[in-house]
Parts: structure tokens; C-alpha cells; sequence
């Protein structure tokens, strides 16, 4: 339900990729930002509560997922 869904390559949510973000904060448990800028081919570090590496190199997005990750099967099963 929440994992690899896709949307058209013309979706409102590909405008997140424009922009050179230094974090992203959500609160949301898909990985519909993760699957945009892996669509853009656009690098992406993704936190949660599997990684608590928070450090960002300012080379790539850090997008923290402050309510965990559907593709976190620890807590998703």
C-alpha cells in the first residue's frame, strides 16, 4: 500500500527534485521522495529509525523520515 508505488513522470511531486535541498523532513512512511529522486537519478540519503547517521556532507540530500520507513521491516514487518 505504501511501498514502490510510482506516479507519472509529469507529477506535481517531481517539482521536490528541483530544487537542491540540504534536508527534507517528513513525517510520512511511503518512499514516494525516495522514488522521485531515484527517477531523476538525483542521490538521496535517507534517514530513519534503522540509521541515526543524521550528518549531512552537503552533497546530496538527507531526507529524515521522522515517523520511520515502510521498507523499515523491523517495525513494519
Amino acid at each position: 500500500m505504501f511501498a514502490n508505488r510510482e506516479v507519472e513522470d509529469d507529477d506535481v511531486h517531481f517539482y521536490l527534485t528541483e530544487y537542491k535541498w540540504n534536508k527534507i523532513y517528513t513525517l510520512n512512511i511511503d518512499d514516494l521522495v525516495e522514488y522521485i529522486f531515484r527517477k531523476r537519478s538525483i542521490e538521496l540519503k535517507v534517514w530513519n529509525n534503522d540509521h541515526d547517521d543524521r550528518g549531512n556532507d552537503k552533497s546530496r540530500t538527507t531526507l529524515e523520515k521522522l515517523h520511520g520507513c515502510v521498507n523499515n521491516h523491523s517495525l513494519y514487518g
